[in-house]
């Protein structure tokens, strides 16, 4: 939809009447990867509201877009930890799939401890 500003226009300040300060994003680091029929580019980026990792899938005419603000980036690396331990277990055959929730930091140990815990309690061992 055309709103009759150039495409890096943003709208006036209702305070002040003028038009804020464009918003420059500046490449700290870049990375491709191509994976099957798919590429994914990572974009480390910085721009006046902080720096944060930006993740694009390209798969033909479509792109799909994700951006993680760099205070994620930890908690996110921790999730993607789990996650490729989960695929690991599941390439194994160690189990047929992981319990659906929240998988905050720590979530797949927490997990884990959760079913121990209900198991203790269920055999009788989790009371004094």
């Amino acid at each position: 939809m055309e709103d009759g500003m150039g495409a890096n226009s943003l709208p006036a300040d209702p305070l002040n009447g003028q038009a804020p300060a464009l918003v420059e994003d500046i490449d700290l680091r870049r990375s491709t990867l191509p994976v099957e029929q798919k590429k994914i580019f990572l974009n480390l980026r910085e721009n006046s509201r902080g720096r944060y990792l930006r993740i694009a899938e390209v798969t033909g005419n479509n792109r799909s877009t994700i951006i993680i603000p760099s205070s994620g980036l930890i908690h996110f690396r921790s999730l993607l930890d789990e996650f490729i331990e989960s695929d690991n277990a599941v390439a194994m055959g160690q189990q047929a799939m992981m319990p659906m929730g929240d998988f905050g930091a720590g979530g797949l140990e927490q997990t884990k401890k959760k079913k121990k815990n209900k198991k203790k309690a269920r055999d009788g061992a989790g009371t004094p």
